[in-house]
């Protein structure tokens, strides 16, 4: 049925027998073809990604704190500002209830990036004054039943225990203090790989007030930390990263939730989170996952100056070695949201092997022609050939650099 309409349509309109035999107005249309689908493939992709965020909001407190920069892209609640920052203070000079508190961790610990959590070890310290202390035993219980890791992940195996006396010391101020030793494992929440292989880590220990009747949120209870004894010990260092510092500071918890209350306002609690921030060599990252990646694209990039006639083959091998090559490096990693900025690389090479595979079908299909045809078309050929050929490494490696750079940049921005 389909070769009759064709002869029928070629016999009826002669146009349509050149259009059918001619394979360069074809490969126009296969072409045609490849974009608008890419085209459609985009809007669909754009339309489903629809990410919601939550209307928890983390404030940084006016409350001494240590800040590390050296991480900006680890940073976490956006600081008070101007008149803030003084109804902040002045709010916590009004506060009944105050609890000083730090955190030591001597050790972390079996980090693993597809949870994402870590294992700690270390010391929580905290003092809280004469009126916390007669809250807790009128209610008949202990600062460890107001005060709560947030971000543990099993809490079974979380253990946390007074270091000495299970009891609070009354300290010469009158205020109570008390030590406890931890380890547990816990949650990194702060989690943004995009820039792997060159990003960095915030390993969080994470402490807030559990509210049993109401008694004691943001405007009752404040966790001041303690930035003179808080810090690390010598073996917080973990194989694979290297130690770029820590930070400590209490945040203003804004949930958006009141739990059922009757008040219209919703819950706020104050939240003290002790940050271990690690990083990676730029230089170790880029010898053992760019510089390969570099070296298999060689091959393409060079792809004219091969003379062989397997050069059809080259961009096959090249895709499929990419593909392991991918996958390979993933198998550490969870399953991402996002693509990294190594995927974004892989993707460019994915695209550079695509073309090179079309360039070689193209140069073949060339050398084809210049055999059937007359010499003055066989000469313009060539020259279009030569040409292609000479500019097709330099072009394509620079394109491959600033599309690389852009890729950086918009990842950074």
């Amino acid at each position: 049925m389909l070769i009759r309409l064709i002869r029928h349509l070629t016999r009826r309109h002669p146009w349509a027998l050149s259009l059918w035999e001619n394979k360069y107005s074809w490969n126009s249309v296969l072409i045609s073809g490849f974009l608008i689908a890419a085209i459609l493939v985009t809007l669909f992709l754009n339309s489903e990604e629809q990410a919601v965020s939550t209307r928890e909001v983390l404030r940084l407190t006016s409350s001494p704190h240590i800040v590390n920069l050296s991480k900006p892209s680890l940073s976490r609640g956006k600081p008070l500002s101007g008149l803030e920052v003084i109804n902040d203070a002045e709010l916590l000079a009004k506060t009944k209830y105050q609890i000083n508190a730090g955190v030591y961790v001597v050790n972390n610990y079996d980090i693993d990036l597809t949870t994402p959590g870590f294992s700690s070890k270390g010391y929580i310290f905290m003092n809280w004054n004469k009126g916390l202390q007669q809250y807790l035993e009128s209610e008949g219980m202990s600062i460890l039943n107001i005060i709560k890791f947030k971000n543990d992940i099993n809490p079974e195996i979380t253990d946390i225990a007074p270091k000495g006396d299970a009891a609070p010391t009354r300290l010469e101020d009158g205020n109570y203090g008390q030590t406890f030793a931890y380890t547990g494992e816990f949650y990194i929440d702060n989690f943004n790989i995009s820039r792997y292989p060159f990003d960095a880590l915030s390993l969080p220990i994470v402490l807030e007030t559990d509210d049993p009747d109401g008694r004691l949120t943001y405007d009752s209870l404040r966790l001041i930390p303690d930035i003179r004894d808080s810090g690390i010990g010598g073996y917080s260092n973990v194989i694979g990263w290297h130690l770029d510092g820590w930070s400590i500071g209490e945040y203003r918890h804004h949930l958006a939730t009141s739990f059922g209350s009757n008040n219209k306002s919703s819950a706020e609690y104050s939240q003290l989170i002790f940050d271990v921030t690690y990083g990676k060599s730029p230089w170790s990252s880029f010898w053992k996952l760019i510089q390969p990646l570099l070296v298999v694209m060689a091959s393409i990039i060079l792809i004219t100056r091969v003379k062989s006639e397997y050069n059809l083959e080259i961009p096959l091998a090249v895709l499929l070695t990419l593909v392991f090559m991918q996958e390979g490096y993933r198998s550490g990693l969870p399953e991402l949201p996002y693509l990294t900025y190594l995927d974004q690389i892989f993707v460019l090479c994915y695209i550079a092997s695509l073309l090179s595979f079309a360039l070689v079908l193209y140069t073949q299909d060339c050398r084809v022609r210049m055999k059937e045809s007359n010499q003055e078309t066989s000469l313009r050929i060539a020259k279009r050939l030569t040409l292609l050929e000479k500019s097709w490494p330099p072009v394509s490696l620079l394109v491959l650099l600033i599309s690389m750079a852009i890729c950086w940049i918009a990842i950074n921005n």
